[in-house]
């Protein structure tokens, strides 16, 4: 931050006004004398802090040349895997090629890829710490997708349960679903529930390859932002189509606010009488897979907006950077978003908390 104290008077000069503006005081000494209250240390803020952060110690090539550089802990890897490997985190967990990773993370990179060396990292803020521990876990799938995934089906991840296949858009409620369909006590064993992977090779393994554990859900839904950045960008899913014949390497949070709770389809009780349930379940989902797309779409239309795109909405995009689209979920994509599809299906990258693991286990 070039001028740290100039940013603090400025915030808090914003508070003020705020309240100047709210409630305003026509006497303009009554108003000059509460203005001088208010800036003073311990009513709208304390005094400034700031703690000097030493800058941490870069290698010498940037992520430009993460795939070819000799001192590259990929090196280890053939060249196209290398190229794979490096044009998805070009793509995603490191979007700006000019970066020079940390010493730190090119060490943790080195021992994540190596047998028996496990890592800790000890840093300060804005150290990199999210990119030391994600960039040999992402390495490390990325070279097993390369080397040993078969590409999936050619209908993979275009089966939305929730969408009428006449019309192409969502149905607009569950009921609206075919009964045919639904799980009734005529039909009890019917479902319209795809899972999210149907259609990948048996040659890949649906496994829970790491565990990120968080002792809050605060933590948690942070580090979805981060994974949503790496992973399930556009641009990362255009190099998974490239290297990887469409695989995707998925993640999913498995938390208290991870939708639906109980069985799919119940092991202990009969169809016939868990359809009432299950159906209770289904809409459960279907409404909050219907809220997902709604979200994504709003937000791609104001994200239009704000670069001055014309769209068919009255809505205006306001400051809203490309970043933001990842601050919410979106279906099919890298994301496994309910317990169903992560418990038959587990993602490579599971985040969860220290209650959930202690439930699950």
């Amino acid at each position: 931050m070039i001028d740290p104290l100039g940013s603090f008077y400025r915030i808090r000069d914003q508070y003020i006004r705020y309240l100047e503006t709210a409630f305003r005081i026509r006497n303009v000494d009554v108003s000059n004398e509460r203005r001088v209250l208010l800036e003073s240390v311990g009513q709208v803020a304390t005094e400034p802090m700031f703690e000097p952060i030493a800058k941490y110690q870069s290698v010498s090539w940037d992520v430009a040349h993460i795939d070819s550089h000799s001192d590259s802990p990929l090196q280890k890897f053939d060249e196209s895997t290398r190229t794979a490997i490096a044009n998805v985190l070009r793509a995603g967990l490191f979007n700006d090629n000019s970066i020079c990773p940390y010493t730190h993370q090119i060490e943790m990179l080195q021992h994540g890829l190596s047998s028996g060396l496990p890592g800790v990292v000890t840093s300060g803020t804005g150290s990199g710490k999210t990119e030391s521990f994600l960039l040999p876990v992402i390495v490390q799938i990325a070279a097993e997708a390369k080397q040993n995934w078969a590409p999936p089906s050619n209908d993979y991840l275009k089966r939305k349960w929730w969408m009428n296949p006449d019309t192409g858009r969502p149905f607009e409620k569950y009921t609206s679903i075919p009964t045919k369909q639904r799980p009734l006590k005529a039909n009890a064993t019917a479902t319209p529930f795809v899972l999210q992977r149907t259609g990948e090779s048996d040659s890949r393994a649906a496994a829970v390859r790491c565990l990120i554990l968080y002792p809050m859900n605060a933590l948690v839904e942070d580090q979805l932002t981060r994974l949503r950045a790496a992973l399930d960008s556009d641009a990362v899913a255009q190099v998974f189509n490239d290297e990887f014949g469409g695989n995707r390497v998925f993640f999913g949070r498995y938390t208290g606010e991870t939708p639906v709770t109980g069985f799919r389809e119940h092991p202990r009780v009969a169809a016939k009488d868990d359809s009432e349930r299950r159906g209770t379940q289904l809409e459960k989902l279907f409404d909050y897979f219907l809220e997902v797309d709604k979200t994504q779409d709003a937000i791609s239309r104001l994200l239009k907006a704000s670069d001055g795109v014309e769209t068919d909405s009255d809505t205006t995009g306001g400051n809203l950077s490309p970043s933001d689209r990842y601050m919410f979920p979106r279906s099919n994509g890298s994301e496994m978003l309910d317990r169903w599809n992560i418990q038959e299906t587990p993602p490579d990258i599971l985040i969860t908390n220290i209650s959930m693991l202690g439930g699950m286990l």
